[in-house]
């Protein structure tokens, strides 16, 4: 299973509760009033779950401040090591 962050789900449950923020938007002028006002309520329930999860992740180390990986030496050509070895 995919493990996410808790800064990473938060990105997604922002992007859910835009998505249904729109919908709503969309279907409230068409007199769709029940998608509308669906929409609106899932939109809340998933922008006070990001929240949670945004706050839950205020201390997690962000990626950039992460030590840099230590570069591993370059394995040399098997060809070239035959070529400088003395007879």
């Amino acid at each position: 299973m995919l493990e996410c962050s808790d800064g990473k789900m938060s990105e997604i449950f922002f992007c859910i509760s835009f998505a249904c923020t729109l919908i709503a938007m969309v279907f409230s002028p068409l007199n769709q009033d029940n998608w509308s006002i669906a929409a609106a309520a899932v939109a809340i329930v998933t922008a006070l779950g990001g929240l949670y999860l945004a706050f839950q992740a205020w201390n997690e180390p962000l990626p950039e401040d992460a030590p840099p990986a230590p570069e591993s030496a370059p394995r040399a050509n098997p060809a070239d090591e035959k070529m400088n070895k003395p007879f």
